[in-house]
């Protein structure tokens, strides 16, 4: 922003929900909400969501309160509030959540409270239901810059869609290829269906790479080409062919972890420093770690 000059401090550069936020702070009120209102993070909302279950002898190893949170979270993340939430007939915790979701909604309420889904879907509310406000922020935002849209769920899409006056211009940066949050609520069909919500938009696919080497490139272009639902594209680059790539299927996770410390032993020659283990969850150091001891890793 400095080097903007005072322009600079106008703009808006932050997440969705800091951005929420600032706009409940203002004008929350035209909900019937104070603006004083505090934030729950998981811990409260369990807390809060647990002693509801309990008031009503709803057994807790039955019905998981986080379980029946993250179904909470899921509507809110769809727009849907605790009077248009639907279960699913054959889904018990669906069913067990439409009944608390009115009754944590409340609950929040009388505690002045407000959860992290609530920020984006009572902004969405404001924005939907109050004229003046909308109108006040599509003038006001001229220009939205989305970052990473691959990862947007389905409230943040329709926030953009608030926001965006008729004057506006709308920039998002995105590949499908990289979609990885749909358990978190990320919906790739945000980006996949960009032009069909907005037809006036115009595609610039960012195809050369100027990180990976030509066989990493030809090996990642062969699989994520077998998803079914994505945008055309084929990486390239203009970077040497690199080290071939090497495939190797383990028996379980002590074959793999044997395999990864031979494989250090020997390219490394005692560089330890030069080399990195990725693994995708937490979980799945520990039988890394007893490996890379075993052969005496550091």
């Amino acid at each position: 922003c400095s080097l903007l000059g005072p322009q600079g401090q106008k703009v808006w550069v932050s997440t969705f929900h800091s951005a929420c936020l600032r706009i409940l702070r203002s004008h929350i009120y035209h909900l019937g909400r104070r603006a004083d209102f505090v934030i729950y993070d998981e811990e409260d909302q369990l807390r809060l969501l647990e002693g509801l279950l309990k008031a009503a002898g709803v057994g807790l190893h039955a019905y998981p309160p986080k379980t029946i949170l993250k179904e909470i979270e899921r509507a809110k993340n769809r727009g849907i509030g605790p009077q248009e939430y639907r279960p699913d007939a054959f889904n018990p915790y669906q069913k067990k959540a439409a009944e608390f979701y009115p009754l944590y909604q409340e609950a929040l309420k009388e505690s002045n409270a407000l959860d992290f889904g609530d920020l984006l879907y009572f902004t969405h509310l404001l924005l939907q239901r109050i004229a003046q406000v909308r109108d006040y922020y599509q003038r006001r935002l001229r220009h939205i810059l989305v970052d990473e849209y691959q990862d947007t769920n389905y409230i943040q899409h329709l926030l953009i869609k608030d926001l965006l006056g008729p004057n506006a211009s709308l920039c998002v940066v995105g590949d499908d290829d990289q979609s990885i949050y749909r358990w978190r609520g990320a919906e790739p069909a945000n980006i996949l269906g960009f032009e069909q919500d907005f037809p006036m938009a115009k595609v610039i696919k960012l195809e050369q790479n100027y990180r990976c080497t030509q066989l990493i490139l030809q090996g990642a272009n062969a699989v994520v080409c077998r998803n079914r639902w994505r945008k055309e594209k084929r990486l390239w680059t203009a970077n040497e062919p690199g080290v071939p790539l090497t495939l190797f299927v383990a028996e379980d996770e002590q074959e793999e972890a044997h395999w990864v410390a031979s494989r250090i032993t020997e390219e490394a020659r005692g560089e330890y420093s030069r080399c990195a283990v990725f693994y995708r969850i937490n979980a799945q150091s520990r039988a890394v770690e007893e490996g890379l001891m075993r052969w005496g890793i550091p």
